[in-house]
């Protein structure tokens, strides 16, 4: 009984639990940490997938795409739009929002008004998504694929 009359027992039980308290709290925050590094991982690799298919979308468009391109297009640009306010990229990059934004619009239109591009803009469009693919914070790239888009809007 003298022991809990004792007050450095107390004391020594309360910084006991303090300790394994603040070590749980510390490992939590760790595995937390790991797991939302993970999910940006996954993140960042599902945009650079959608980018990638995109590119493969418009390198299989002969002259004039059918709606069955436009649909995979669409569909690859959406994804690639949904996400991409969610990568590591957009934090680093934030005008990377606006033209994939213009990008997911473009291709929307696309389906109500005739297009036909030539062998020159095909690979012209190719070569900025795989610039793209390789570093989406580029600003030159993000720039010149604006140029494109809004090209390919006037004609």
């Amino acid at each position: 009984m003298n022991l809990l009359k004792n007050s450095r027992f107390y004391l020594t039980l309360l910084l006991i639990a303090a300790l394994v308290l603040a070590y749980a709290n510390y490992r939590s925050a760790q595995q937390n940490s790991q797991a939302a590094h993970s999910v940006q991982q996954k993140i960042d690799s599902d945009f650079l997938a959608n980018t990638e298919l995109i590119r493969e979308s418009i390198d299989t468009w002969k002259a004039s795409p059918d709606s069955k391109d436009l649909q995979v297009l669409q569909r690859s640009v959406s994804k690639a739009a949904a996400l991409v306010s969610y990568t590591s990229y957009a934090e680093h990059q934030p005008y990377l929002l606006s033209v994939f934004g213009q990008m997911d619009n473009w291709v929307v239109n696309l389906q109500f008004r005739p297009v036909s591009w030539s062998a020159e803009d095909r690979k012209a469009w190719i070569e900025l998504l795989d610039k793209l693919s390789e570093n989406p914070t580029d600003f030159d790239t993000l720039n010149a694929l604006v140029l494109r888009l809004a090209e390919a809007r006037a004609s």
